[in-house]
Protein backbone atom coordinates (compact mmCIF):
# COMPACT_ATOMS: atom_id res chain seq x y z
CA UNK A 1 0.00 0.00 0.00
CA UNK A 2 0.93 3.61 -0.20
CA UNK A 3 2.86 5.01 2.86
CA UNK A 4 -0.07 7.56 2.83
CA UNK A 5 -2.43 4.99 3.44
CA UNK A 6 -0.99 3.25 6.17
CA UNK A 7 -1.52 4.47 10.04
CA UNK A 8 0.68 6.40 11.74
CA UNK A 9 3.37 6.34 8.66
CA UNK A 10 4.68 9.35 7.94
CA UNK A 11 7.16 10.63 5.10
CA UNK A 12 9.31 13.77 6.11
CA UNK A 13 11.46 14.95 3.09
CA UNK A 14 14.42 17.55 3.57
CA UNK A 15 15.45 15.56 6.83
CA UNK A 16 18.98 14.24 7.50
CA UNK A 17 19.82 11.19 9.76
CA UNK A 18 22.48 12.38 11.87
CA UNK A 19 22.94 9.78 14.19
CA UNK A 20 20.56 6.37 15.16
CA UNK A 21 20.95 4.79 18.69
CA UNK A 22 19.45 0.87 18.97
CA UNK A 23 17.63 0.40 22.71
CA UNK A 24 16.19 -2.54 23.70
CA UNK A 25 12.50 -1.81 22.50
CA UNK A 26 13.12 1.21 20.82
CA UNK A 27 15.05 2.76 17.48
CA UNK A 28 15.81 6.94 18.24
CA UNK A 29 16.94 8.57 14.57
CA UNK A 30 18.59 12.04 15.22
CA UNK A 31 17.98 14.22 12.10
CA UNK A 32 18.68 17.77 11.07
CA UNK A 33 15.48 18.96 9.50
CA UNK A 34 14.60 22.73 8.08
CA UNK A 35 13.54 23.33 11.77
CA UNK A 36 16.37 22.41 13.21
CA UNK A 37 17.90 18.97 15.02
CA UNK A 38 15.29 16.98 15.61
CA UNK A 39 14.91 12.86 17.76
CA UNK A 40 12.51 10.55 16.78
CA UNK A 41 11.71 7.36 18.06
CA UNK A 42 9.77 4.12 16.93
CA UNK A 43 9.22 0.99 16.87
CA UNK A 44 11.78 0.27 14.11
CA UNK A 45 13.69 1.76 10.83
CA UNK A 46 13.55 1.66 7.22
CA UNK A 47 16.36 2.05 5.75
CA UNK A 48 15.48 3.78 2.06
CA UNK A 49 17.80 6.36 2.36
CA UNK A 50 20.57 4.80 -0.06
CA UNK A 51 23.25 2.16 -0.12
CA UNK A 52 25.78 4.83 1.60
CA UNK A 53 23.53 6.01 3.89
CA UNK A 54 24.57 6.29 7.57
CA UNK A 55 20.83 4.17 8.54
CA UNK A 56 22.72 1.04 7.25
CA UNK A 57 26.30 2.12 8.28
CA UNK A 58 25.05 2.24 12.11
CA UNK A 59 26.52 -0.18 13.94
CA UNK A 60 24.40 -3.53 14.92
CA UNK A 61 22.14 -2.78 12.56
CA UNK A 62 21.08 -5.88 10.39
CA UNK A 63 19.68 -5.56 7.22
CA UNK A 64 17.18 -8.07 6.64
CA UNK A 65 15.69 -9.30 3.24
CA UNK A 66 18.02 -8.31 0.52
CA UNK A 67 18.89 -4.92 -0.92
CA UNK A 68 19.67 -3.31 -4.24
CA UNK A 69 23.47 -2.66 -4.34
Amino acid sequence: PELRKIPGAELLLSHEVTGVTLGADEVTVEAATPAGPKIFKGDFLIAGDGRRSLVRQAPAIEIEGFTYF
